[in-house]
């Protein structure tokens, strides 16, 4: 920015430019010399191929992870251990996961009802809720896979999506007033004050798990 600074004002001065001229032009550079926002791309086939191999692969072994562990919570202490499961370690398990493999990738939950604010979607991950929603309503059985290249000023990754459905064990939290336990309730509105993420049923479609894969330089 020096740089452009000084090679204004040495035109200014060599035309006798006025000074809300000068101004003018360093703003127009200025802006000239902004990185471009990200932007959604199509991937290649075989970038299509590896990404949603490798996504697979970890996205499945999230889900495994997290049933497991949930069941386990469940039996050993009860729905109110499963809570703080969900609330303080479904986070930290996410992350080890990803720390599995031999990827640079970053694993998350995300839902446009979302419980913790910390899973709220961001852009991209926004539209391809949106994008399920939509593929959802016209065959409820959809399930695909879903991948986004994004594509920065420097650098591309990865986006890969799977879905995740309700099933009968995420009933006693998510469910509607008849599946979840007043007790419970009282909880998740003390823990959860903005919580968007009941009145599931076993099947409904609730969210996504998003892995990002970044491409070795």
């Amino acid at each position: 920015m020096r740089r452009l600074n000084c090679i204004v004002f040495t035109l200014a001065k060599y035309y006798k430019m006025k000074a809300h001229i000068v101004v003018f032009l360093a703003l127009v550079l200025s802006v000239s010399c902004t990185p471009k926002e990200n932007i959604v791309t199509e991937p290649s086939e075989q970038e299509r191929i590896f990404i949603d191999s490798t996504g697979n692969l970890i996205a499945t072994s999230l889900k495994a992870a997290l049933q497991k562990n949930l069941s386990s919570a469940i039996k050993t202490t009860g729905i109110v251990s499963a809570i703080e499961f969900c609330k303080q370690e479904a986070l930290v398990l996410t992350d080890e996961v990803a720390n599995d493999f031999n990827y640079q990738i970053e694993l998350k939950r995300t839902s446009l009802k979302c419980r913790n604010p910390q899973n709220a979607p961001d852009e991209f991950e926004e539209l391809a809720l949106k994008y399920y929603e939509k593929m959802i309503l016209e065959d409820p059985d959809f399930s695909a896979s879903y991948i986004q290249k994004i594509r920065g000023d420097q650098s591309s990754y990865f986006y890969y999506y799977q879905a995740l459905k309700t099933g009968s064990v995420c009933l006693v939290c998510h469910g509607g007033p008849e599946n979840i336990d007043p007790s419970i309730a009282s909880i998740l509105v003390d823990k959860y004050p903005d919580d968007k993420a009941t009145g599931y049923m076993e099947g409904d479609f609730r969210g996504l798990i998003r892995v990002k894969v970044t491409p070795e330089e």
